[in-house]
């Protein structure tokens, strides 16, 4: 009897559940278009850098009218590093500028932690973005398509690395201060004109990184620049057209009882990329 009443216990535990996560995948749905049209009207078409210095650094919160549904959220600019998709433009020439800067970059970082093998590293990187790459010496085509990069796949790329080199130090570089790991080439492949990140500053510009920790503001770039000499009109043509802006979000909703990881971008007055799911 007690072996009967438990397993129907489970399986009504087990209802609740699947009920509870169809209702927070129907929450999902229209959470997405509040925030759309939550983020279209603060944003409006061409936000200020005050408007976006206050949105980076404040967290975004949401609910709902009968309390079982609250969201909290961070965002800041998503196009702040070097694009990793950069580094497949070798064959492009119309982009070779976009390439050399990639490319001189993961040689000064791989050349900093001393990496046993920084060419077969650029190998995996580089066949990844193109859509295929070498296993055991033989080509085989990769599933999502070409170009196709997040950084579930560059970790992958890292391990398999570390696995085939037998070099940890490749754990040691900061790829996400510096690389853009998602390839969102449908979205332009321009830098953040106001926005970049204090070690991609220090990067393009010859500077000295702890100076760029200590003096650099995000959001006021030019300002920055002209108060250390810097020749800011320097990479201009790499920036993106200052339009609507672009952005990564990230947090945590609870719904009811339960609690969901949530992530998307928001790029030309949209949303894409929208990730709802269970921590």
């Amino acid at each position: 009897m007690f072996g009967l009443l438990g397993i129907l216990f489970s399986s009504l535990e087990s209802a609740r559940k699947k009920a509870e996560e169809k209702a927070a995948t129907l929450q999902a749905d229209l959470l997405r278009e509040d925030l759309t049209n939550l983020l279209h009207k603060y944003l409006k078409s061409k936000p200020s850098v005050n408007t976006l210095q206050t949105l980076y650094s404040t967290p975004l919160p949401l609910y709902g009218n009968g309390g079982d549904f609250g969201l909290l959220a961070q965002c800041g600019p998503l196009f702040d590093r070097i694009p990793i998709s950069w580094l497949g433009f070798d064959e492009n020439p119309k982009r070779k500028e976009r390439y050399e800067l990639a490319k001189t970059l993961f040689e000064r970082l791989t050349d900093e932690a001393q990496l046993r093998d920084p060419s077969r590293l650029y190998e995996m990187l580089r066949n990844a973005l193109r859509g295929t790459r070498i296993v055991f010496g033989e080509e085989a085509w990769l599933q999502p398509p070409k170009g196709a990069m997040n950084e579930h796949s560059f970790k992958r790329i890292l391990d398999e690395y570390r696995f085939l080199a037998d070099d940890p130090s490749v754990y040691t570089i900061d790829w996400k201060g510096y690389f853009l790991l998602q390839n969102l080439e449908g979205y332009g492949q321009g830098l953040d004109r106001d926005f970049l990140a204090p070690k991609v500053v220090a990067y393009l510009y010859d500077l000295e990184p702890t100076l760029v920790e200590a003096d650099y503001v995000p959001g006021q770039l030019n300002t920055f620049l002209e108060s250390v000499g810097a020749d800011k009109k320097r990479y201009s043509r790499l920036f993106r057209p200052q339009k609507s802006p672009a952005m990564r979000c990230e947090g945590r909703v609870t719904f009811r009882e339960g609690q969901y990881n949530i992530g998307f971008d928001y790029l030309d007055g949209r949303i894409a990329r929208f990730e709802f799911q269970t921590p």
